[in-house]
């Protein structure tokens, strides 16, 4: 929650040379911790990959 509202607050700080890069980099930062999550628990309770 505190992540979202900073995001918040460097979005509302408004154009800036630097804040389109930092939203960016956070969106891909969300978007890789997703993947790992779903690719690890996906691993984890997958009954084929589970003897490996």
């Amino acid at each position: 929650m505190l992540m979202a509202v900073a995001a918040w607050l460097v979005w509302r700080a408004g154009p800036a040379p630097r804040v389109r890069p930092a939203l960016a980099w956070y969106g891909v930062q969300l978007v890789a911790i997703a993947l790992w999550s779903w690719l690890f628990f996906a691993w984890l309770l997958s009954p084929y990959l589970a003897r490996v």
